[in-house]
């Protein structure tokens, strides 16, 4: 039998090996590089859409704003700033009235009457940047509005604006105040209360699309005032539901801080919760920050280091350090509670404005003191009072130096007991230069406790700051050039010698 032949199986041509796979890379490439171009097509197409919006929107701002305005980004967006478009405005007369009120309380109403603006914006002249400060706009049609955050000034005004235009206000206590217009057409602006003893001074610009006029400047003299003044009774006080009647409210606690909101017929009206209270306005202590301001200076450097000294050689324990009472009133921004009773601080103003007259401003360094430190100081002194005075330097105590050959004692410059700043009716206090913006120079720095700081050693500078403050009605120390008293409060008012420190408002 013949053998039966096998079929040879087909092997695939050579070429076919490497085509499929050829195709297929081809289509990968032609997959990639088109989504490429569309995406990057379609991307350039949606950018030039978003140009032309960014330019219409622009173009619609320049018709309503003669500012540059910043657009603050969003998480999606970069920051874009349009351009500024200025408009040239044509100054004008005022041509209405313009009429300041003082309404007490260190407050002022403003009135005005134009017919041809659009609105107005109330300015106030920061004397500090030099600017003046748009600090509240009314519109003719009666609404109100806050102070822009740019300059609203067109180019005319602007250019009038003396040294410049901002938003905000300085020197000023509380709200920007309000503005309002009347049915007949008279504007009104109500200041919010202003610092005490300044010279503030506020204008009105009236615009409208073309056209500006600014309004005479009125300046507001300021003085000092009780009103939004932290006071402390001295001791627990009657207090009454009125300013001038007897019906009870209640009792105010000694040395606790409260507001005044109002002052009349002898009483503090001072807030208690939601309501007003009326106590006795002369056995109160007054914040002297609050009541007269910039007045005078303050530096109260034993709520923050101690600069009580003996001839210039530190005291172990108390120089550098704050003084047990005085731990709350060092507050925020270099400022301080300082504390004096009412009636003395009405004396202390016209001690103030006198030096202030004669180019000089006074200093306060320490006013009320509490007896836990007074007893602090003249009791840390007393345990080093025999002590050597420096370690190089055997021979010489701290009582040698404080004393020397005089009949003075370690009680002449510090009390042993009771002491008037106890009372809330004492100051320590110097003199600055107000040309130079310096201390004078005495015969000795303010807080030596020796005997070289004696009122009989005092140089003319120190008979100077006598002469002011007797003129006002204060006592003096003789062991301290630098100390003054009420004596009239200390004979006639019965004060109680008060223990503890003082603090701010309650939260």
């Amino acid at each position: 039998m013949g053998s039966k032949k096998k079929k040879k199986k087909k092997e695939p041509k050579g070429f076919l090996l490497w085509l499929v796979p050829l195709i297929m890379v081809l289509f990968l490439v032609i997959e990639v590089f088109g989504l490429h171009f569309v995406t990057k097509y379609y991307k350039e197409y949606m950018e030039a859409r978003s140009e032309e919006n960014q330019t219409g929107t622009a173009e619609v701002q320049s018709e309503f704003t003669v500012q540059a305005e910043t657009v603050e980004p969003t998480t999606q967006q970069e920051e874009t700033t349009t351009e500024t478009t200025t408009v040239t405005a044509t100054e004008r007369e005022w041509d209405g009235e313009f009429v300041g009120t003082d309404n007490g309380d260190n407050t002022f109403t403003i009135t005005w009457t134009s017919d041809f603006a659009d609105y107005f914006e109330v300015q106030k002249y920061d004397s500090d940047r030099l600017m003046w400060e748009t600090v509240n706009i009314i519109f003719r049609s009666g609404e109100e509005d806050d102070p822009v955050e740019e300059d609203s000034l067109t180019e005319g005004a602007e250019a009038t604006a003396e040294e410049g235009t901002s938003s905000g206000a300085a020197g000023v206590t509380g709200t920007s105040g309000v503005g309002s217009v009347s049915e007949d057409g008279t504007f009104t602006y109500e200041t919010p209360q202003l610092e005490p003893f300044r010279e503030i001074r506020y204008r009105v610009l009236a615009e409208d699309t073309d056209s500006y006029a600014i309004s005479a400047t009125l300046i507001c003299e300021t003085e000092e005032c009780a009103v939004s003044s932290i006071v402390w009774p001295v001791e627990d006080l009657d207090a009454y539901t009125t300013s001038s009647g007897n019906t009870k409210a209640g009792n105010v606690t000694t040395l606790k801080a409260y507001l005044v909101v109002e002052e009349a017929d002898g009483r503090f009206g001072v807030a208690v919760g939601d309501d007003i209270w009326y106590i006795d306005s002369n056995y109160c202590m007054i914040n002297l920050p609050d009541y007269i301001g910039d007045l005078c200076e303050y530096d109260i450097v034993s709520s923050y280091s101690n600069i009580n000294r003996v001839h210039g050689y530190d005291i172990p324990g108390v120089t550098g350090t704050v003084v047990p009472g005085y731990e709350n009133v060092s507050l925020e921004g270099n400022e301080y509670l300082v504390p004096l009773l009412y009636p003395t601080a009405q004396k202390l103003v016209a001690a103030a404005q006198s030096a202030k007259e004669q180019g000089y401003h006074l200093k306060i360094y320490d006013s009320y003191r509490g007896n836990v430190s007074t007893v602090f100081l003249y009791e840390s002194v007393l345990a080093i009072l025999d002590d050597p005075i420096s370690e190089t330097d055997n021979q010489q105590t701290y009582r040698d130096v404080m004393i020397g050959s005089s009949s003075w004692s370690l009680s002449s410059f510090l009390a042993k007991g009771r002491s008037m700043h106890n009372l809330g009716i004492a100051v320590d206090l110097t003199l600055v230069d107000d040309s130079t913006g310096k201390e004078v120079a005495m015969q000795t720095q303010i807080m030596d406790i020796s005997h070289y700081s004696v009122t009989s050693e005092n140089n003319d500078m120190a008979n100077f700051l006598r002469d002011i403050m007797v003129e006002a009605d204060f006592g003096t120390l003789s062991s301290e050039w630098w100390h003054f008293q009420d004596n009239e409060a200390r004979d006639s008012m019965n004060l109680p010698t008060l223990t503890s420190g003082v603090s701010g408002l309650e939260e």
